[in-house]
C-alpha cells in the first residue's frame, strides 16, 4: 500500500488575519507614520556615527 501525505489544512483559511495587517492592507493613504520612522531611525544613526568620528578625532 502506498503511503499518501497527510491533508495539509489551509492555514490561512483556518485564521482570521490579524487586525494590524487588515488595517495596513485597507489603508490606501500614504504611509506618512512609516516615512518618519524611517527618517527619524536613520538621523539617529547618523548622529551616533557623528557623535563617534568626532570622539574619535579629538
Amino acid at each position: 500500500m502506498i503511503a499518501r501525505p497527510p491533508k495539509i489544512k489551509p492555514f490561512l483559511k483556518a485564521q482570521p488575519l490579524s487586525p494590524l495587517f487588515s488595517k495596513v492592507a485597507n489603508d490606501n493613504r500614504p504611509p506618512h507614520k512609516h516615512i518618519m520612522g524611517w527618517l527619524c531611525l536613520g538621523g539617529g544613526v547618523l548622529l551616533l556615527l557623528g557623535g563617534f568620528f568626532w570622539t574619535l578625532s579629538i
